[in-house]
């Protein structure tokens, strides 16, 4: 049994260390592409970052009874001082957006967001990601729901060329 917990115990070090000791890896990154998921909604996105700090995206996502959801948003990763908001295997962001349901009806309904999220990155080409929000609601929407906000979670997997 002392062997086990030896071994186990030097494995944690050998992987810390070797967590420790790696480089950004979401550093430099530009175009990427994937898959998302929101509640009942799933999807396909794009995002570009245009500095190790902003990137923009857009998502194409299909709901049960609804034709298409279109989302643009924004991601910043904040720079704090005192905070270590961007780690070699994980980058921590917040954003906004706007999207669209039904664009394709005569009663289109849209949302605008804000939400923060954490990207883990796997690799320098892909990235997990999860995103908690809160979305404020326009048109049939939230006339049929009776609510202005929801509160929204997400994920997704992207991949870096």
């Amino acid at each position: 049994m002392k062997r086990v917990w030896v071994v186990t115990v030097a494995l944690c070090v050998a992987i810390a260390a070797s967590a420790v000791a790696q480089d950004n890896v979401s550093a430099k990154r530009d175009f990427g592409f994937g898959v998302q998921w929101t509640g009942e909604a799933f999807g396909v996105s794009v995002r570009y970052w245009f500095s190790d700090a902003a990137a923009a995206e857009f998502d194409v996502l299909f709901l049960p009874g609804f034709v298409a959801n279109i989302a643009l948003r924004g991601l910043l990763k904040p720079r704090l001082p005192g905070w270590s908001f961007d780690t070699p295997q994980s980058d921590y962001y917040v954003g906004i957006g706007v999207g669209f349901l039904n664009i394709v009806d005569t009663t289109p309904s849209f949302y605008a967001q804000s939400f923060a999220g954490i990207e883990t990155n796997s690799s320098h080409t892909q990235a997990w990601n999860m995103e908690f929000g809160v979305d404020y609601l326009a048109g049939f929407i939230a006339e049929d729901t009776e609510q202005l906000t929801a509160v929204t979670f997400g994920m997704g997997l992207h991949l870096y060329p």
